[in-house]
Protein backbone atom coordinates (compact mmCIF):
# COMPACT_ATOMS: atom_id res chain seq x y z
CA UNK A 1 0.00 0.00 0.00
CA UNK A 2 1.46 3.50 -0.77
CA UNK A 3 2.40 5.93 2.04
CA UNK A 4 -0.52 8.04 3.48
CA UNK A 5 0.26 11.66 2.71
CA UNK A 6 -1.22 15.08 2.55
CA UNK A 7 -2.48 17.08 -0.62
CA UNK A 8 -0.90 21.14 -0.34
CA UNK A 9 -2.25 23.33 -3.29
CA UNK A 10 0.27 26.09 -4.06
CA UNK A 11 0.37 28.73 -5.88
CA UNK A 12 3.45 30.62 -5.17
CA UNK A 13 6.28 30.34 -2.49
CA UNK A 14 4.84 29.84 1.20
CA UNK A 15 6.15 31.48 3.97
CA UNK A 16 3.71 29.12 6.97
CA UNK A 17 6.14 27.62 8.36
CA UNK A 18 2.99 27.73 11.02
CA UNK A 19 1.47 25.10 8.80
CA UNK A 20 3.60 22.23 8.72
CA UNK A 21 3.73 22.60 12.51
CA UNK A 22 -0.08 22.92 13.15
CA UNK A 23 -0.56 19.68 10.66
CA UNK A 24 1.92 17.56 12.51
CA UNK A 25 0.36 14.64 13.53
CA UNK A 26 -2.98 15.20 11.68
CA UNK A 27 -4.31 13.64 8.51
CA UNK A 28 -6.65 16.11 6.69
CA UNK A 29 -9.11 14.46 3.68
CA UNK A 30 -8.43 15.69 0.15
CA UNK A 31 -10.74 17.41 -1.81
CA UNK A 32 -12.78 15.16 -4.34
CA UNK A 33 -12.09 14.97 -7.64
CA UNK A 34 -14.63 17.05 -8.83
CA UNK A 35 -13.59 20.13 -6.78
CA UNK A 36 -10.67 19.21 -7.67
CA UNK A 37 -11.59 19.76 -10.98
CA UNK A 38 -13.54 22.51 -10.24
CA UNK A 39 -10.75 24.37 -8.44
CA UNK A 40 -7.98 23.56 -11.61
CA UNK A 41 -10.39 25.59 -13.69
CA UNK A 42 -10.39 28.75 -11.52
CA UNK A 43 -6.74 28.61 -10.56
CA UNK A 44 -6.45 28.67 -14.66
CA UNK A 45 -8.35 32.15 -14.83
CA UNK A 46 -5.45 33.55 -11.73
CA UNK A 47 -2.16 31.53 -13.53
CA UNK A 48 -2.93 28.07 -12.41
CA UNK A 49 -1.58 25.80 -9.84
CA UNK A 50 2.51 25.77 -9.17
CA UNK A 51 2.52 22.47 -7.58
CA UNK A 52 0.32 20.13 -5.50
CA UNK A 53 2.78 19.00 -3.17
CA UNK A 54 2.03 15.11 -1.77
CA UNK A 55 3.59 15.00 1.58
CA UNK A 56 4.12 11.33 2.17
CA UNK A 57 4.65 9.30 5.44
CA UNK A 58 4.74 5.13 5.39
CA UNK A 59 1.43 4.43 7.22
CA UNK A 60 2.86 2.65 10.17
CA UNK A 61 4.59 5.83 11.02
CA UNK A 62 1.64 8.12 10.91
CA UNK A 63 -0.17 5.31 13.20
CA UNK A 64 2.64 5.74 15.82
CA UNK A 65 2.59 9.39 15.58
CA UNK A 66 -1.27 10.14 16.01
CA UNK A 67 -2.08 7.07 17.58
CA UNK A 68 0.35 7.96 20.53
CA UNK A 69 -1.65 10.85 21.17
CA UNK A 70 -2.56 11.68 24.90
CA UNK A 71 -4.70 14.99 26.73
CA UNK A 72 -4.59 15.99 30.32
CA UNK A 73 -8.02 15.82 31.55
CA UNK A 74 -7.40 18.66 33.69
CA UNK A 75 -5.54 21.14 31.96
CA UNK A 76 -5.85 19.89 28.79
CA UNK A 77 -1.60 19.54 27.82
CA UNK A 78 -0.36 17.24 25.04
CA UNK A 79 1.41 14.71 25.19
CA UNK A 80 2.79 11.59 23.12
CA UNK A 81 4.07 8.00 24.15
CA UNK A 82 6.97 8.45 21.93
CA UNK A 83 7.77 12.14 21.28
CA UNK A 84 6.86 13.73 24.42
CA UNK A 85 6.10 11.36 27.22
CA UNK A 86 4.92 12.80 30.66
CA UNK A 87 7.84 11.68 33.61
CA UNK A 88 4.98 9.10 35.54
CA UNK A 89 3.32 7.52 33.33
CA UNK A 90 -0.57 8.11 32.99
CA UNK A 91 -0.26 11.73 34.69
CA UNK A 92 0.35 15.00 33.53
CA UNK A 93 3.88 16.57 34.39
CA UNK A 94 2.13 19.85 35.05
CA UNK A 95 -1.16 19.63 37.25
CA UNK A 96 -0.92 16.24 38.53
CA UNK A 97 -3.92 15.49 36.66
CA UNK A 98 -5.21 12.13 34.52
CA UNK A 99 -4.30 11.47 31.16
CA UNK A 100 -6.63 10.16 28.51
CA UNK A 101 -6.76 9.41 24.58
CA UNK A 102 -9.78 10.29 23.15
CA UNK A 103 -10.93 7.53 21.19
CA UNK A 104 -10.24 8.82 17.54
CA UNK A 105 -6.90 8.66 18.03
CA UNK A 106 -6.68 5.35 19.33
CA UNK A 107 -4.42 3.23 16.66
CA UNK A 108 -7.45 1.37 15.31
CA UNK A 109 -9.29 4.45 14.62
CA UNK A 110 -6.67 5.75 13.60
CA UNK A 111 -6.04 3.33 11.12
CA UNK A 112 -9.52 3.63 9.67
CA UNK A 113 -9.11 7.26 8.91
CA UNK A 114 -5.89 6.98 6.79
CA UNK A 115 -8.26 4.25 5.04
CA UNK A 116 -10.81 6.41 4.18
CA UNK A 117 -8.49 9.55 3.58
CA UNK A 118 -6.08 7.03 1.00
CA UNK A 119 -9.70 6.15 -0.73
CA UNK A 120 -10.40 9.72 -1.58
CA UNK A 121 -6.84 11.40 -1.91
CA UNK A 122 -5.94 8.30 -4.57
CA UNK A 123 -7.31 9.64 -7.44
CA UNK A 124 -6.40 13.54 -6.66
CA UNK A 125 -2.92 12.12 -6.57
CA UNK A 126 -3.45 10.47 -9.89
CA UNK A 127 -5.06 13.84 -11.49
CA UNK A 128 -2.50 16.01 -10.20
CA UNK A 129 0.61 13.71 -11.26
CA UNK A 130 -1.12 13.29 -15.35
CA UNK A 131 -1.49 16.98 -14.95
CA UNK A 132 2.13 17.45 -14.29
CA UNK A 133 2.15 19.30 -11.02
CA UNK A 134 2.45 16.89 -8.08
CA UNK A 135 5.41 16.86 -5.83
CA UNK A 136 6.23 14.24 -3.45
CA UNK A 137 7.88 15.33 -0.47
CA UNK A 138 8.92 13.02 2.22
CA UNK A 139 7.12 13.51 5.29
CA UNK A 140 9.10 10.84 7.49
CA UNK A 141 11.32 13.13 8.67
CA UNK A 142 11.56 16.17 12.05
CA UNK A 143 9.37 19.18 11.61
CA UNK A 144 12.55 21.12 10.06
CA UNK A 145 13.64 18.03 7.61
CA UNK A 146 10.10 18.45 5.81
CA UNK A 147 10.12 22.36 6.00
CA UNK A 148 13.27 22.32 4.11
CA UNK A 149 12.09 19.34 1.46
CA UNK A 150 9.26 21.49 1.07
CA UNK A 151 10.95 25.28 0.75
CA UNK A 152 13.36 23.10 -1.90
CA UNK A 153 10.10 21.78 -3.78
CA UNK A 154 8.25 25.05 -4.21
CA UNK A 155 11.56 26.46 -4.82
CA UNK A 156 12.07 23.74 -7.64
CA UNK A 157 8.38 24.82 -8.94
CA UNK A 158 8.92 28.48 -9.20
CA UNK A 159 12.53 28.41 -10.72
CA UNK A 160 12.55 29.63 -14.66
CA UNK A 161 11.96 27.00 -16.82
CA UNK A 162 15.24 26.14 -18.60
CA UNK A 163 16.51 27.18 -14.69
CA UNK A 164 18.58 29.71 -15.64
CA UNK A 165 18.13 33.74 -15.13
Amino acid sequence: MAPSAALLLVRAPIAARQLLEAAQGTAEHGLPLGQAEALDREMAAGGGLGAVLYITVPRDELISRLGGRFTCRACQAPYHAVYSPPAADGDCDLCEGKLYQREDDRPEAVANRLDVYETHTAPLVEHYRRGGVLVEVDGGGTIDEVWRAIEGAVALQAAPAGGGR
